[in-house]
């Protein structure tokens, strides 16, 4: 009975020294797997500084070789020139873009000055003093026809140009410098433009004028007077804004 814990003290022994060598062993492998796998690394590294070595010598040759420095001379022209014409043809798809925003922003502001001495200038006059006195009227709209026919102008050479944009310069500030004695129109306009809203506001108190304006509206695309008379004050700062941008 004695000795019988003895034997079993020696089994654990050599199962936990069994257990050390076991592991021992993995460890080991581990290791050799990890000297292996750098050995590989530093193999392929070598080779590949090896070829970088190759074509660097490869290139310090072909620098005195006067094909090669011309071939390379064209390719880098090539290049270049890929450039400066990708370059070139996006700047003048965006002038194109603009010149064209130009125009159609041209013939709305146009629709609607014409509309407005039309639907609300004419008739106010046609009417005489039945609802406004004649020194109003003109106060109110000011210079309105005058603005009228000289973007008529405008617009008809805005027409004219980009019907030949591509062959004519691609350019449209030219109109706009011939232009330059309508400014001085559009300075009187906004002068007397606080004038004009005030009596506008004015006349709203006479019922008979509030009611023209009412049934001008509906046949002004819903537009009121007052949204009208504002278009030629935002107009100058537009062209500013895309002949800049241009």
């Amino acid at each position: 009975a004695p000795t019988r814990p003895l034997a079993l003290s020696r089994t654990n022994m050599g199962r936990a020294k069994g257990a050390s060598v076991k592991q021992d062993l993995v460890v080991a492998a581990e290791l050799l797997q990890a000297l292996y796998l750098a050995y590989i690394c530093r193999k392929s590294f070598q080779a590949i500084i090896a070829q970088q070595r190759m074509f660097l010598a490869q290139v310090e040759q072909a620098r005195d070789n006067p094909v090669v420095v011309r071939g390379i001379t064209r390719l880098q022209a090539v290049f270049r020139g890929s450039r400066v014409r990708n370059q070139y043809v996006k700047k003048r798809a965006r002038r194109t873009a603009i010149a064209r925003e130009i125009l159609s922003s041209e013939q709305t502001y146009v629709y609607r000055l014409d509309l407005m001495v039309k639907v609300y200038y004419h008739p106010l006059l046609e009417l005489g003093e039945e609802i406004v006195s004649q020194r109003v009227v003109k106060t109110i709209f000011s210079q309105v026809e005058v603005i009228l026919n000289y973007n008529r102008q405008l617009l008809s050479k805005l027409e004219a140009r980009m019907n030949h944009w591509f062959t004519q310069g691609q350019r449209l500030g030219d109109i706009f410098l011939l232009k330059t004695v309508f400014l001085k129109v559009y300075t009187m306009y906004v002068n007397n433009y606080n004038a004009s809203f005030a009596l506008l506001m004015d006349a709203h108190k006479n019922q008979r004028f509030k009611s023209f304006l009412e049934e001008a509206q509906q046949q002004s695309l819903g537009l009121p007077l007052g949204a009208l008379l504002i278009l030629p004050i935002q107009r100058i700062p537009r062209y500013v804004l895309l002949l800049t941008v241009s």
